[in-house]
């Protein structure tokens, strides 16, 4: 296979604007006299040499963490009716799902099941569900088009409501893959070619040893599950819980949604209880869809304005108190969970849970020195890895032992923080992440370029991705592109030029913090056309790739490449120099 990252050491760093090389701090002498000291020396704590040894911190690991595994909330009803699609065919062989390989490139796949309505209910509508598609899918039931969706990372429905009938019916999913912006080998690992495909690195990866046995071919195939749902008219779409522990409260976010274009009052019935300890932070309460102040709802009782719910998607906003609360940090990750039922005309419609965790994180922006974190208002330094895919294969494998135990090995290694590199992961991984106290990142899948005719696509798809985390306490940071490159990657006829490309941020800051007003966001990770308009990044390999952004002695001595003045800076990839 012709070395892609071969090409990317020996790509230069081109400032458009003032940046500085880092200066190590002055060395000023201090000697310590021994008789000075008293007492018994400090400990240091004995490296791990063995398996035996390291299998020992594991298990104090796993029984120190355990208690936040657990789960005390109470069950709640569902109104929806979920027929699992099982038995898939492709081009006429038989399949099970996951269902991920090759080829990379432009190609096609057909996939065909079928599903059986015991009845078909009046007035109740019906879906068909993805948990993840790669990369495009377009679907059909029984012979019609049902909807189109791009991207490999969000789950997504169609409604089919008036197309699927009792008895036996016929799904059809074309399953599209493309080559990336960037480019990609072909299957023989020669011939780099470009295409359509919103992709970085860090797949799912599959069985065959040349192209599908490490992190970064963009396969194709339907990795997550596929159901038909059937809901009442009215159900929940989403619900989302921001937390605002500094002024003690919780903002319960609920994404209501009606198929009717009557006008509709609704009730909200909401609890908040202990996810991983026993507490009830707020018993059963009830809203109606009124309001006082034109932003959140009132109890029900209290006089205030009509907030209809019409046909379509309505968000209600509902501010609670959270009295002592425990605050989720990394060494006591304490979650909790918000239950909502949806109720029209005095009858429950649909019921939604979200964990979460009360907990703030920030970004200095405005100080002296900029860029410094701040989790639950104190100072923090990220420390970590970038995963490579190991988690999402723990995912695919059902494996939640070894997922635990690869998050638990991280703490032990004191990491406080994964990247997870270059794209969103399964739910899973950040649920287990939320409940084990590690930080994470996640990546919108850009690498070295953006599309010039995407730029829709790619702001759609950052919104897709922040509708996954945003709920999740673990996930701290979004970042937008790994190591641009000068020029649009120097094909500006076909990719964002850096002004454009700093626009093309923008957007995405934009719609990511309607969705999430906290959000950090870190816009590069690895800069080769610095500076961005936020905190600095860089990649640092200088000892893999010899001499790579900055030499190893001057490294060594307390230099670092050339940054932003006035800003802390990041190094968000490095090899053996770490």
């Amino acid at each position: 296979m012709a070395d892609r990252f071969a090409r990317i050491a020996k790509t230069k760093v081109t400032p458009r604007e003032k940046i500085a090389e880092v200066q190590p701090r002055q060395f000023r002498e201090r000697i310590i006299s021994l008789d000075a000291c008293s007492g018994e020396p400090l400990p240091v704590p004995k490296k791990a040499d063995t398996k035996e040894e390291l299998q020992k911190l594991l298990a104090a690991e796993r029984k120190a963490y355990q208690p936040f595994l657990s789960d005390h909330a109470p069950a709640i009803a569902s109104h929806r009716e979920k027929i699992a699609v099982e038995n898939f065919t492709v081009d006429g062989e038989p399949v099970t799902l996951p269902h991920y390989g090759g080829p990379t490139g432009y190609a096609k796949k057909v996939y065909k099941a079928q599903f059986v309505l015991d009845k078909k209910e009046d007035g109740q509508l019906y879906y068909i569900c993805f948990g993840g598609v790669d990369y495009i899918a377009v679907v059909s039931v029984n012979g019609r088009f049902v909807g189109r969706h791009e991207g490999f990372f969000s789950p997504f429905s169609f409604e089919i409501t008036d197309v699927c009938r009792p008895g036996l019916n016929e799904l059809c999913v074309e399953v599209e893959n493309d080559c990336v912006y960037a480019g990609n080998e072909d299957e023989n690992g020669r011939e780099v070619l470009e295409g359509d495909k919103l992709y970085a690195a860090t797949g799912l990866g599959w069985d065959d040893p040349v192209v599908g046995w490490h992190h970064c071919p963009p396969g194709m195939g339907i990795w997550g599950d596929v159901h038909v749902e059937r809901r009442n008219r009215e159900y929940i779409a989403d619900l989302y819980v921001r937390p605002d522990p500094e002024n003690g409260f919780a903002e319960i976010w609920v994404d209501a949604y009606s198929a009717d274009y009557d006008l509709k009052m609704l009730r909200i019935d909401l609890c908040i209880c202990g996810k991983n300890f026993e507490d009830s932070a707020l018993e059963k309460a009830s809203f109606e869809t009124r309001t006082q102040d034109g932003q959140y709802l009132c109890r029900v009782g209290l006089e205030g304005r009509e907030l209809f719910c019409k046909k379509g998607l309505n968000e209600y906003r509902i501010r609670v108190p959270m009295k002592d609360f425990r605050l989720w940090q990394p060494d006591a990750p304490y979650l909790y969970e918000a239950q909502a039922a949806l109720v029209f005309d005095g009858q429950e419609k649909d019921t939604a849970r979200r964990q979460f965790g009360m907990r703030s994180f920030r970004q200095d922006t405005v100080s002296k020195k900029k860029g410094m974190f701040y989790l639950n208002g104190r100072a923090l330094k990220l420390r970590g890895a970038n995963t490579m895919g190991f988690e999402q294969q723990d995912v695919l494998r059902r494996d939640f032992e070894q997922l635990i135990d690869d998050i638990l090995l991280a703490k032990i290694c004191h990491m406080n923080f994964w990247r997870l590199t270059q794209r969103p992961v399964q739910e899973q991984v950040y649920e287990y992440c939320d409940k084990l106290g590690l930080m994470t990142q996640t990546d919108l899948p850009l690498f070295g370029v953006m599309r010039r005719t995407r730029y829709a696509e790619g702001v759609r798809q950052a919104e897709e991705m922040e509708r996954i985390i945003r709920s999740h306490p673990c996930n701290v940071v979004v970042s937008l592109i790994n190591e641009p490159t000068a020029n649009g990657g120097d094909e500006p006829h076909r990719h964002l030029r850096r002004p454009e490309l700093e626009q093309f941020f923008e957007s995405c800051a934009s719609v990511i913090r309607i969705l999430n007003p906290d959000r950090v966001l870190k816009y590069v990770d690895g800069d080769y056309d610095p500076p961005s308009s936020n905190m600095p990044d860089n990649h640092c390999y200088n000892q893999w790739y010899n001499g790579h952004t900055i030499d190893a002695g001057k490294m060594h001595k307390g230099y670092w490449c050339a940054v932003k003045p006035g800003w802390y800076y990041g190094c968000g990839e490095f090899g053996i120099e770490g």
